[in-house]
């Protein structure tokens, strides 16, 4: 696990130290878990978890998702499957926050992507990488590029000094997902839960 993950994760415990949760609706098909601190609707989450289609339904305060499984599955399991971040935004069917882009983790990998692409052609760094290194910075600064929910797109001048580096660069994530980190918000959720179904799963699993 990153060191940027396991920073989230900390500030999402303490985000969350005063909150208790409250079972708002167990049936067979459906469960409704609140998620707060007492009546205050900061940083409170509402978690709908329909183990008859295997959907885990998200909304409050720290946005809105929905994670599919398109089959049965237990509450015990739902929660469990938010524990494998990168899995669990697989299964995002539509999230108001799955990722992140900010500009130092954007050069960062795009450093670490254009020292890795000359070693592993087993060639010496040069100046002339180094200047090609530095237009790219430059043209970050100009903000020479564009975010999606999950994607980055870089204009066509960082995309010609990227073909300097690696030929193949457009099937190497380390270049084309550069600075892509999972949001905040969906550690928020996973963890959130977690913390949630620790306190009512005896509730839950001896009204099954």
């Amino acid at each position: 696990m990153s060191e940027y993950i396991n920073e989230e994760i900390k500030k999402a415990r303490k985000r969350f130290e005063k909150h208790s949760a409250k079972v708002v609706l167990k049936i067979p098909e459906l469960t409704i878990i609140d998620w707060a601190n007492g009546d205050s609707s900061n940083n409170a989450i509402r978690y709908i978890l329909d183990t008859q289609k295997g959907n885990l339904i998200i909304t409050g305060d720290l946005g809105d998702a929905v994670f599919s499984w398109y089959h049965k599955e237990s509450v015990a399991n739902l929660v469990k499957y938010t524990k494998d971040l990168t899995y669990l935004v697989e299964k995002a069917q539509t999230a108001s926050d799955l990722y992140t882009f900010e500009k130092e983790d954007i050069e960062e990998d795009l450093i670490k992507a254009c020292h890795d692409a000359i070693d592993d052609q087993e060639k010496d760094w040069e100046e002339a990488q180094q200047s090609q290194l530095d237009d790219i910075i430059s043209y970050l600064d100009d903000e020479l590029y564009h975010v999606s929910d999950k994607d980055i797109y870089f204009d066509s001048q960082i995309r010609d000094l990227f073909e300097e580096f690696d030929s193949s660069w457009y099937e190497n994530s380390a270049f084309y997902r550069a600075g892509r980190r999972i949001s905040p918000f969906v550690i928020c959720w996973s963890e959130g839960l977690q913390m949630a179904f620790e306190q009512v799963k005896g509730d839950i699993c001896n009204a099954d």
